[in-house]
């Protein structure tokens, strides 16, 4: 399993230490962006606990389903739990997706940390902080996941046969995941270039071709593309060494972009990619 991480060293210690000391919390809630590692830490670290059973009560953060876990899953693995038996070893309820879980799966969840089965330990994972609910963040020792830097993801691939490696390693945008998905994913690959060439087209055409185009890509493709486009343009923009009016407009629309975009990031719901489109496109 160490062999699949890419990155988050620092996190490896620190949950590495929290074992040899025995100073386990009852909660471990790791965030940050999709696809960076967090789900493969997570089940780096159920290895190294040696538990005695582990629940994983939903999909992980590198599949293409962002859904939350149901409140009766949530109560399913808690029962299991309570009529299981306890031998010492750590047992694990493992949910990803945290922040996309409606208000009764959170409140079930924030009730069972507030009173955790004996010997019970939670791994929570998600992708957007800023949509989870604050009181399960405030109950758990919460483990902040960066991006990965390129010379990393990198090294790491130094041995793929990839035609298109540096150009993956550099859509990837600092996600692991999303690289050796890439790699090992032809159509993926080429989905992910089209989604970029989307956004970078919008830049040179006119609102009309933004708007048909726009209505061809799904909602969840909106939301992480877009975000994946700002990042590694702007990194484009910063490292080059070109400072003409080109560079200071497309500076500009960057910026106005980011803003529109970090907008509407955090809305809970949205019609439809068409809705989503418009009001990004449109002031």
């Amino acid at each position: 399993m160490e062999d699949n991480i890419i990155g988050h060293n620092k996190i490896r210690e620190y949950l590495d230490r929290c074992i040899t000391t025995a100073s386990l919390s009852h909660a471990y809630f790791f965030v940050g962006p999709r696809h960076v590692g967090k789900s493969t830490v997570a089940r780096w670290f159920i290895e190294r606990l040696n538990v005695s059973e582990c629940i994983i009560a939903h999909t992980d953060d590198n599949s293409d389903d962002t859904q939350g876990a149901s409140v009766e899953e949530i109560r399913d693995a808690l029962s299991r739990m309570n009529h299981s038996t306890f031998d010492g070893k750590p047992r694990i309820i493992f949910l990803t997706n945290v922040e996309s879980m409606n208000a009764q799966a959170g409140n079930a969840l924030l009730k069972a940390l507030e009173e955790p089965p004996i010997g019970t330990l939670f791994i929570l994972c998600a992708s957007h902080e800023s949509r989870v609910l604050p009181t399960l963040l405030s109950r758990s020792n919460v483990l902040r996941f960066s991006l990965v830097p390129t010379s990393e993801i990198s090294k790491k691939l130094a041995d793929g046969s990839h035609n298109n490696r540096e150009e993956i390693i550099t859509l990837c945008a600092g996600r692991p995941g999303r690289a050796l998905r890439m790699m090992n994913d032809a159509e993926y690959y080429l989905r992910i270039k089209k989604e970029q060439e989307f956004f970078r087209e919008c830049e040179r055409h006119p609102l009309w071709y933004r708007m048909l185009h726009a209505q061809a890509l799904a909602q969840s493709d909106f939301l992480e593309s877009g975000e994946l486009y700002l990042h590694t343009q702007v990194v484009q923009i910063l490292r080059s060494e070109n400072r003409d009016a080109l560079s200071s407009e497309r500076c500009a629309y960057m910026i106005e972009f980011a803003a529109r975009f970090s907008a509407l990031f955090n809305v809970s719901a949205l019609q439809s990619s068409r809705n989503f489109a418009d009001r990004l496109f449109i002031s």
